[in-house]
């Protein structure tokens, strides 16, 4: 069955008598990560069987992409606690996320790092830092391709060393695995929480505005 499709919104007359709401830009900004973060959908819900290149790229550059806005996102989230703690989207939505002591982890032990030094900065002292601390025992890939296309070629190292430097220094393989899980893991779990709780909270905000179906 075709779903048919509808809009909510505001008449220019009521538009231009809340515009200056200040409910309205934390709000708003919230919807705009909400929106962001739909980017790292698909490549989030991609079966891990999926090696090819293209898949692993779009996998990698998805995970970090959507850990670095849920950052960004978090702190939205506690500004909006002023204006709209009070509905129960908000109450049973994000209130459990922000108090919960695994995401406080993962905001500060990876996700902080992942927003300030290699999402949307990209910078060069974090891959010297890796490139410093040992030999490596096995091959290195540096980039991988299936086809002929640029879209299809993976420079495999650039993203190994960024996720080798947000891991840390660890005493073995087996640290190294664990933490990564966390943070994989993690981050994956966020996304999926966040994104529903803001498809829920958003649009009542919206209502309490006065945006209605048009």
């Amino acid at each position: 069955m075709t779903r048919k499709s509808w809009k909510a919104g505001l008449t220019a007359e009521e538009f231009n008598t809340v515009r200056l709401d200040v409910r309205l830009p934390p709000l708003l900004a919230l919807a705009r990560v909400a929106n962001a973060l739909s980017l790292s959908h698909h490549s989030l819900s991609m079966p891990s069987t999926w090696e090819t290149p293209r898949a692993r790229k779009q996998r990698t550059s998805g995970l970090l992409y959507a850990g670095a806005v849920l950052f960004e996102g978090l702190k939205v989230v506690e500004g909006l606690k002023t204006h709209f703690g009070y509905l129960p989207q908000y109450q049973n939505g994000f209130q459990p996320i922000l108090a919960d002591r695994d995401v406080q982890r993962l905001r500060s032990v990876f996700l902080k790092t992942l927003r300030d030094q290699f999402t949307f900065h990209f910078d060069a002292k974090v891959l010297a830092t890796v490139l410093q601390r040992g030999e490596e025992t096995d091959n290195v890939v540096f980039l991988s391709a299936k086809e002929e296309n640029a879209g299809d070629t993976y420079f495999d190292i650039a993203d190994t060393l960024s996720l080798q430097y947000l891991v840390g220094e660890v005493a073995d393989d087996a640290e190294a695995r664990r933490r990564m899980e966390e943070f994989v893991v993690g981050t994956a779990s966020l996304f999926n929480r966040f994104t529903v709780a803001a498809q829920r909270l958003i649009p009542a905000a919206f209502f309490e505005i006065g945006v209605r179906q048009l």
